[in-house]
């Protein structure tokens, strides 16, 4: 299996991402359009790792309660934040992600998600991709 995305940067500085999905086909942006101080703030390629991040790991979650056969798959609400240091050379890099997930689990389903929960303190197919350049730390409750 292979992923292609594209991404064009119009003159004006406009971003389209195109993600060769069904279900979010194109993210569009213009961060022309921010204040200068906004634009320093923006950090989008942090956003969009996060944002894949979590969209790999709460998905990974919901296919392993299910397959687990949890009665139905909770509400799921995910959090992440990522930091950066300069390494020896003065280069700037992301060392650390943190996942913050909360899951309102039925009473009935609480073994399966300890089980699930217990899976994906290892990570997903994306979080354990970039263990190998980076630190993540997994914070997995039930309501």
């Amino acid at each position: 299996m292979s992923v292609n995305v594209t991404l064009t940067r119009a003159e004006n500085g406009e971003y389209t991402i195109d993600l060769g999905s069904k279900a979010l086909p194109k993210l569009v942006y213009n961060p022309m359009e921010l204040s200068e101080a906004d634009r320093a703030e923006e950090h989008m390629g942090a956003r969009l790792l996060l944002a894949a991040s979590l969209a790999c790991y709460i998905n990974t979650m919901a296919n392993d309660l299910k397959r687990g056969g949890a009665s139905a798959i909770p509400l799921i609400e995910a959090q992440a934040e990522i930091t950066k240091e300069r390494d020896s050379q003065l280069r700037t890099r992301y060392t650390h992600i943190e996942l913050n997930v909360e899951a309102d689990v039925a009473d009935e389903d609480r073994a399966i998600f300890e089980t699930v929960r217990s899976g994906l303190l290892r990570g997903s197919l994306v979080t354990y991709s970039l263990e190998e350049e980076m630190d993540l730390d997994y914070n997995i409750e039930a309501k």
